[in-house]
């Protein structure tokens, strides 16, 4: 009797021990069989590259600074490679004529389909495709040039905002200051003004708080491109409110509520409406549209838009500048160089306007130096192949991701001698007297169609800001320094975090 129950004991032990066995075999040859069709299957037709994890792809072994990670692969694998990210392929790009090769073809105008998908509206034409996509850029980027760039009334606007700014740096009387928060929301304040007609004050508390949401937004958009790559594991972390996703969709329903509120403000002021504004032209469009019973012009892509045109149009121009600022108080020879063209060009209380730049060849280059010298996209935004192609004799699948390392085009020794300096003279022509204005492996507005429309206007802020500022005051590290004590944080944008300055009026 008890041989029987121990047998009988033994035979479930030997079954339950075969059924564990059996399960993990068959998750080996299930893991096995994804690892082969993601990244050994058809290996002769397909770039070289790492190979990665299964489910993940590199994803993981990308580091906080992965346009650093992804030059270094470039050194085994070439400056066209391909990976896997999540479940998607990627071809990456790490030079000027590979990324012009790609972002040139016909087939690579689109954004992904999953990119910001979890943005309340998306983020406008930034990522639209087909004909939606090009009828809304062009009529936004239109209009930005007709009341924008394109009308001297703004620009004697930027002016004003820039002189109440330098009244403000005179307060510190020399003392270190904190940058971003001397700026505040200087920049968000001159596209508010395109948008609107009118400028508010300097140091106005809602464009303050405003310009605050912006940078939380751009420290976490990194996580909502996580949907592109792994759609099901980003919405399984979003729930979780894990990696910051949460926490930036509820920052952008706070950011999209200022940005309403403003649109309702000038829709409903007949001061503000009699004026020429982005919100004015855009209404009138949506107005035309519904009289028409047409689809194009809507009220959601009025707000999407308008976010789009305030989110991009101060982050970025603001530390754009702020490098700018850092690059000067690190190399004061070049600043000497500066402040003397300044003076013998223009004088003591001088100005220039952005068609102008040419007359004040030093100190556009050093502007274009410092974007090169410190790249503030790193990483391009991406695209997607529409269809099957080519590249680099490759052949490139349908679906495929575009990652353009714009980080490593800027640092390309094969075009910049000694990359990491900063040297304005680069941008300089053989005459002594030019500057160079479309140097190649130059591209921090990205290239193509698709690149950023808000060059000319970020461009001619930050000439009417650094010109202004030079010829007021000499910019200096922090008392008993000669470098800048900062630390660097990469979301959409590598921005600098905590730098101090010395503003010294000059004599």
């Amino acid at each position: 009797m008890y041989a029987n129950i121990l047998s009988e004991k033994n035979v479930h032990l030997v079954l339950d021990l075969l059924k564990k066995e059996v399960t993990i075999a068959l998750l080996v040859v299930f893991f096995l069989w994804v690892h082969y069709y993601l990244f050994v299957k058809n290996r002769s037709n397909r770039l070289p590259g790492p190979i990665g994890l299964p489910f993940f792809g590199y994803w993981p072994f990308l580091t906080k600074d992965p346009h650093i990670t992804l030059n270094k692969l470039s050194k085994r694998y070439g400056n066209i490679f391909g990976m896997y990210l999540g479940g998607k392929y990627a071809v990456v790009c790490n030079n000027d004529e590979i990324m012009k090769e790609a972002l040139s073809k016909s087939e690579s105008l689109n954004r992904p389909l999953d990119l910001f998908s979890k943005v309340p509206l998306g983020l406008g034409f930034a990522n639209l495709n087909g004909q939606e996509w090009i009828t809304q850029r062009r009529f936004c980027i239109k209009t930005m040039r007709e009341i924008g760039i394109g009308r001297p009334e703004w620009e004697e606007l930027v002016q004003e905002e820039v002189n109440d700014l330098v009244k403000h740096i005179l307060s510190s009387q020399g003392q270190s200051t904190d940058v971003e928060d001397m700026l505040g929301g200087t920049f968000a304040n001159n596209i508010l003004t395109m948008l609107s007609g009118h400028r508010r004050p300097y140091g106005d508390p809602e464009v303050r708080r405003l310009i605050q949401n912006v940078y939380l937004l751009m420290e976490y958009f990194p996580a909502l491109e996580l949907g592109t790559f792994m759609p099901r594991l980003n919405n399984f972390l979003l729930e979780l409110g894990v990696r910051g996703s949460k926490k930036t969709i509820g920052r952008f329903k706070e950011f999209s509520d200022y940005i309403n509120k403003c649109i309702k403000e000038i829709l409903e002021t007949k001061e503000l409406f009699e004026k020429e504004s982005f919100v004015k032209t855009y209404f009138h469009e949506v107005k035309q549209n519904k009289k028409e019973k047409l689809n194009i012009f809507t009220d959601d892509n009025f707000l999407s838009n308008t976010q789009l045109l305030v989110l991009a149009g101060s982050d970025t121009v603001n530390h754009t500048f702020i490098w700018l600022l850092v690059s000067m108080a690190e190399h004061p020879e070049k600043q000497l160089k500066v402040h003397q063209e300044l003076d013998t060009v223009l004088g003591e209380n001088g100005t220039i306007k952005y068609a102008e730049r040419t007359k004040v060849p030093y100190t556009f280059a050093t502007i274009m130096e410092s974007m090169r010298w410190k790249t503030l996209v790193p990483i391009d935004t991406l695209r997607i192949f529409s269809e099957d192609t080519t590249l680099q004799g490759y052949h490139i699948p349908k679906d495929t991701i575009i990652v353009s390392n714009i980080w490593a085009i800027h640092n390309d020794p094969k075009y910049w001698k000694n990359p990491e300096k900063f040297e304005p003279e680069r941008f300089i022509l053989e005459d002594g007297k030019s500057v160079n204005l479309k140097p190649d492996s130059y591209v921090p507005f990205s290239f193509g169609r698709r690149m950023c429309p808000g060059e000319m206007i970020a461009l001619a802020e930050v000439l009417c800001y650094f010109v202004t500022i030079m010829r007021k005051f000499t910019v200096l590290p922090p008392k008993g320094h000669t470098k800048v004590k900062l630390d660097t944080q990469l979301g959409l944008t590598c921005r600098p975090m905590g730098v101090k300055l010395r503003f010294v009026a000059r004599e």
